[in-house]
């Protein structure tokens, strides 16, 4: 089944089929000949070997191979990506938000701007049909060009790590020339993934709600995202990134020799913006090291942005709405909340993320609202978006009491 979502001077294809994609009404595989349309993957589009021109599609302008290293922008929570292609409308922000429900095998995913949660077809641990398998296929399996690094305090398949950051990622690099790509993923899903193993998704996380977003960066951000994560102090726990590669980016050598940033200051905010071409996303990385001694919602985000924030979060019970800073407020939002038709709890749920209330900017944080982060390092990825804060707004329109 193919759904065309919506039409302003862009186009998204769907499809739950590989062979069903369609361009309007159209059937793809009527506009392109031979096998090129072979290349486009169940749950993701790659449209880079499409050589004969579509209307209103330059299609040749898309130069990655994969869903992730694409020229968008995308949050992927596991589940069904949809792309929109949009060479000519330069404000358009690519990003589409979902996400892994508590005791649940699925999801539910925002297809598009004015369209509702809608569920996603395939099971996490199938490893086709749902693009949270295809969007870290050049991690789990072995291609040229690709070299990367992933991070986490809950690394798979080693135990013991005692590390002060709740940080999880992957950096990937496109080392081909002329490819000017590096797609970063920040997730919350412990033990995972396995790089260079087989696709499996840990069965004692189906209990709980996930979130994985998914950005392509240009190479140039590398650095400023390094100098991010060096604060946090993440635990690395796989790097095939040549020395080569590593000498040439100051920050990211300085990550994986020294692991950690030991002078003033503890705290920073990082500006880079997604990789689109004639337009981009804005996105903002607030990091601070565990002997910052900062809460990161109180101290840097709500301070930055000098407005009152609404905070899904599990909370320690001793954190709470706080209304002592006037116009920046700590709103706790009430569980459960409503994704669609579903109900989510923060007993069950692993995400942590907050909305401004009188914004557009909409945040994931690693660590939980609760006392102990002051004493840990942390990280926080903010992405400006009106289409998206509204659905999360929507979502955290009840709160606590104020105090």
């Amino acid at each position: 089944m193919v759904t065309k979502l919506f039409t302003h001077k862009m186009t998204i294809l769907s499809a739950n089929n590989c062979r069903d994609l369609h361009y309007g009404h159209t059937p793809l595989n009527a506009l392109v000949s031979g096998t090129d349309q072979e290349t486009a993957l169940c749950g993701v589009i790659i449209v880079h070997r499409f050589k004969q021109k579509i209307p209103h599609l330059d299609l040749e302008r898309r130069t990655s191979s994969w869903s992730c290293s694409m020229n968008w922008s995308m949050i992927c929570v596991m589940s069904d990506c949809w792309f929109i292609i949009s060479p000519y409308l330069s404000q358009l922000f690519q990003v589409n938000i979902a996400m892994a429900l508590p005791y649940g095998r699925k999801g539910k995913i925002l297809t598009a701007p004015g369209n509702d949660w809608v569920n996603v077809p395939a099971d996490l641990h199938n490893p086709v049909g749902h693009s949270f398998a295809v969007a870290l296929a050049d991690v789990i399996g072995n291609k040229p060009g690709i070299q990367f690094f992933a991070y986490s305090n809950n690394a798979p398949g080693i135990r013991g790590v005692k590390n002060n950051s709740n940080s999880k990622g992957i950096l990937i690099l496109h080392t081909n020339s002329g490819t000017d790509s590096a797609p970063w993923f920040v997730h919350i899903v412990p033990g995972f993934p396995k790089p260079k193993t087989a696709w499996a998704f840990p069965e004692s996380e189906y209990a709980k709600g996930h979130l994985l977003i998914c950005f392509t960066l240009a190479k140039s951000a590398v650095d400023v995202l390094a100098n991010g994560l060096l604060l946090v102090s993440p635990f690395v726990y796989y790097n095939d990134i040549s020395q080569l590669k590593v000498n040439s980016i100051p920050a990211l050598k300085k990550l994986f020799g020294e692991g950690s940033n030991t002078f003033p200051p503890f705290s920073t905010t990082q500006e880079i913006a997604t990789k689109l071409a004639g337009s981009s996303m804005p996105v903002q990385i607030f990091s601070k090291s565990q002997r910052s001694k900062y809460e990161i919602y109180i101290k840097l985000i709500s301070k930055r942005f000098k407005q009152n924030i609404r905070v899904w979060s599990a909370t320690d019970k001793q954190l709470k709405s706080s209304c002592k800073i006037p116009g920046q407020n700590i709103l706790i939002v009430k569980s459960p909340i409503l994704i669609g038709d579903h109900l989510s709890t923060s007993e069950r749920d692993s995400t942590n993320w907050l909305v401004t209330e009188n914004g557009d900017v909409f945040c994931q944080v690693d660590l939980p609202y609760a006392k102990f982060q002051k004493c840990k390092s942390a990280m926080a990825v903010c992405i400006k978006n009106v289409n998206d804060f509204a659905h999360f707004s929507k979502i955290a329109s009840q709160v606590a009491t104020c105090t």
